[in-house]
């Protein structure tokens, strides 16, 4: 799960993943503009995680039912980047 500030001042909550460097979006799970509201999102959002996390032991993805979108790498604010070999 992940919050982001959007441009209007709401959070935004995300499931989201990292994949070689990359954050991948699964869901948008919605913009909360109230501390209420928020609450009500991050559960919604722990129970997708718990849902994949379900569907993973049991051989499925959570990637098959969301259309997911990649965003730029998690490093990129540092103001160098490193290759590593894996």
């Amino acid at each position: 799960m992940r919050k982001v500030r959007t441009a209007s001042g709401a959070v935004a909550v995300q499931v989201a993943r990292k994949d070689r460097g990359w954050v991948v979006v699964l869901a948008h799970v919605g913009s909360a503009h109230t501390d209420a509201e928020l609450g009500i999102l991050l559960e919604q959002a722990r129970g997708i995680v718990t849902g994949e996390q379900e569907a993973r032991r049991v051989g499925g993805h959570l990637g098959r039912a969301c259309q997911a979108r990649t965003l730029r790498p998690a490093c990129a604010n540092l103001p160098f980047h490193t290759e590593t070999a894996r």
